[in-house]
């Protein structure tokens, strides 16, 4: 038992070691003005594009990828994430370098993060981004990881604005087909109506809500089919104490 979990901690740092190692890489990946060394055997079992692209399908298969309009930095997350199950949120706020983006942003004086020029509002919203290159490039379980990262640093939303714009990114750049995230979303603002209509810091006001249809269609179906359910298991309950006429 000893040796396999031993050959499991070796295994784990051998393949954290080749992340963006130039050492042994058989594949590079072009963003931006970046160059990402990378390797086939990593990269390839686990994103769909990425074997695609490879198998000869596209012109610069044989050793270089080009990913045009990716920010490098997103996409350095995603390859970190093939090499080791998971990805880091580093997050540049006032001048400092954190890593845990769900704990910086649990201060409220801190609501920007930026990352390689360009702004996110918080790590919520860092979350929905590597959720949407994990759909673009095809990693099933980047999707599943990126969701679970998004809702559990989703009651650190801590103002309207960082609230619009994670509705925005999600509705503006997710396919109806694909409604993982929508659904993850919805539920998380359910399970928090109460802070986010707090009177000292209202989140969810009408005009969000109309600026939004589609996510406020979603939000009023998800609590209707709460309360209908919910409604339906009083009525039950409230029948078993009925007088047998």
């Amino acid at each position: 038992m000893q040796s396999t979990i031993s050959s499991v901690n070796s295994a784990a740092e051998l393949l954290n070691s080749l992340f963006l190692n130039p050492e042994y890489s058989n594949l590079t990946i072009t963003c931006g003005a970046e160059v990402l060394p990378v390797h086939r055997n990593v990269v390839y079992p686990k994103s769909a594009y990425f074997a695609h692209a490879c198998a000869g399908n596209f012109k610069e298969a044989s050793r270089n990828i080009k990913l045009k309009d990716r920010k490098p930095i997103l996409v350095k997350k995603v390859l970190q994430f093939l090499y080791i199950d998971d990805y880091t949120l580093e997050i540049e706020t006032a001048g400092r370098y954190h890593k845990d983006g769900e704990k910086q942003i649990n201060s409220e004086k801190s609501q920007e993060i930026h990352q390689g020029n360009f702004e996110v509002t918080t790590a919520c919203h860092f979350h929905i981004l590597i959720y949407i290159q994990a759909d673009y490039l095809q990693i099933d379980s980047l999707k599943v990881a990126s969701k679970k990262k998004f809702h559990a640093s989703f009651h650190n939303m801590s103002n309207r604005r960082s609230f619009k714009a994670t509705i925005k990114e999600i509705y503006r750049s997710t396919p109806k087909s694909d409604n993982q995230i929508r659904n993850a979303l919805v539920a998380s603002t359910k399970d928090h109506l109460a802070t986010l209509q707090r009177r000292t810091n209202n989140i969810l006001l009408d005009e969000l809500l109309k600026r939004f249809p589609d996510f406020t269609t979603d939000l009023c179906i998800t609590l209707l089919n709460t309360d209908g359910g919910h409604q339906k298991q009083v009525n039950q309950k409230a029948s078993l104490f009925s007088p047998i006429k």
